[in-house]
């Protein structure tokens, strides 16, 4: 499992004092993660560097100035439904109004060795259990770690063989090198098909169909042939109807 980690806190001391727990659970850790941390300092720096890469746990002091935790926290949940957001607080105060944005867990500050290794064999076991859903794109800058759920369209690019483009909902597109064959074979249980020849797209982020397109949640508009429109609508009727009961 990789685990690929974020913290943000003004205070540089105590954005030192996490991430060196972190890294000391890490190394003694009985198991063996491949994991990545970044930092940064403020709720506009977090929000640009989310905007990047792929996080899939953030540890966020509520009390940053400028934009609070909370309302970074709100703008994470809007993009990413799975992402674990554990808050780091010295306040009790800022926990009830924080339950909106569904946080994982709370770290009150100071944090120490104890309270990193708790928080981390939990986050360790809710991510185990729910593993069959990340994927890992590899890319010629590194392995970056998705939930499939976060994933809208799939798209060979016909110029390179053997070249795939994974298009997020937010936006950010992975250049990765396989087959569209390959992936589907892979992701077909997670209700990816073939909308068009070139195409794998995730009925789960589909908002229309027509007779020769899809549009997507964030509206990106995907081709779709004559031959794949029955076993497209048909998946996409299903999958409202399982959504609505």
């Amino acid at each position: 499992m990789t685990l690929s980690i974020l913290l943000c806190d003004d205070d540089q001391n105590d954005l030192d004092v996490l991430k060196t727990n972190l890294d000391q659970f890490f190394f003694k850790s009985p198991d063996t993660f491949e994991y990545h941390i970044d930092t940064c300092t403020s709720g506009e720096e977090l929000l640009n560097l989310f905007s990047q890469g792929v996080y899939n746990i953030v540890f966020l002091d509520i009390e940053l100035s400028g934009i609070n935790g909370i309302e970074v926290a709100r703008k994470l949940r809007n993009d990413n439904n799975s992402l674990i957001i554990v808050f780091v607080t010295s306040y009790d105060s800022f926990m009830r109004a924080s339950f909106e944005v569904q946080p994982f867990q709370y770290i009150e500050k100071p944090v120490n060795r104890e309270s990193i290794r708790k928080i981390c064999l939990s986050i360790i076991d809710n991510l185990s259990k729910t593993h069959s859903y990340i994927i890992t794109i590899p890319t010629a800058l590194g392995n970056n770690i998705i939930n499939i759920h976060d994933l809208s369209y799939i798209q060979a690019v016909k110029a390179h063989k053997n070249t795939i483009e994974f298009h997020l909902k937010n936006g950010t597109v992975f250049v990765s090198t396989g087959t569209l064959l390959a992936w589907e074979a892979e992701l077909k249980e997670y209700g990816f098909l073939q909308s068009c020849r070139g195409f794998l797209v995730n009925i789960h982020q589909v908002r229309i169909i027509t007779s020769n397109q899809i549009i997507l949640l964030n509206n990106e508009v995907l081709p779709l042939s004559r031959r794949q429109y029955k076993i497209i609508h048909d998946t996409f009727v299903n999958h409202v109807i399982s959504v609505l009961k």
